[in-house]
């Protein structure tokens, strides 16, 4: 036989303590707001718009290619008496192709430094030249150093 006493009759049943359970609550909320990020990711993805034909059947100028690159680098060779450009690894015939790069590359960003990376041969002022150019758009612009030959003798 079990004994009642007075104590438990006056509690009626068991209390569920809720205060407990809101702060738990709360806590999670704060915790996903914080890690939770409100940037659209479509924003940060490239991408290219249509461009529609205006009326009388011209085409609108397309918008510049939206390219990605850490640097330049614009190296000088000389070959038969004469300089040779390279922009990227990629041959340009002429001195204006090389602005006519440069230029474009500034439409897009002037960011990334411009290497100018000249060889032995290259004389002092071609080199200088295209260190003037590349200033002109705008860009930072330094100096390939040889790379040091660490060997002993």
């Amino acid at each position: 036989m079990r004994r009642t006493t007075l104590y438990s009759q006056q509690r009626g049943g068991i209390d569920v303590a809720m205060t407990p359970m809101i702060d738990v609550v709360f806590l999670l909320l704060v915790f996903f707001l914080w890690s939770t990020s409100f940037v659209r990711p479509e924003e940060n993805l490239p991408g290219t718009v249509a461009v529609p034909a205006a009326p009388g059947g011209n085409t609108l100028q397309a918008p510049p290619p939206e390219w990605d690159f850490e640097h330049v680098v614009i190296r000088l060779r000389s070959e038969s008496g004469r300089v040779v450009y390279q922009l990227n690894e990629q041959p340009m015939p002429s001195r204006a192709e090389l602005d006519r790069h440069l230029a474009e590359l500034a439409q897009v960003s002037r960011d990334p430094p411009v290497i100018i990376h000249p060889d032995g041969e290259v004389p002092l002022g071609a080199a200088i030249d295209i260190y003037d150019l590349v200033r002109q758009h705008g860009f930072t612009a330094a100096f390939a150093t040889p790379q040091a030959d660490h060997s002993m003798p």
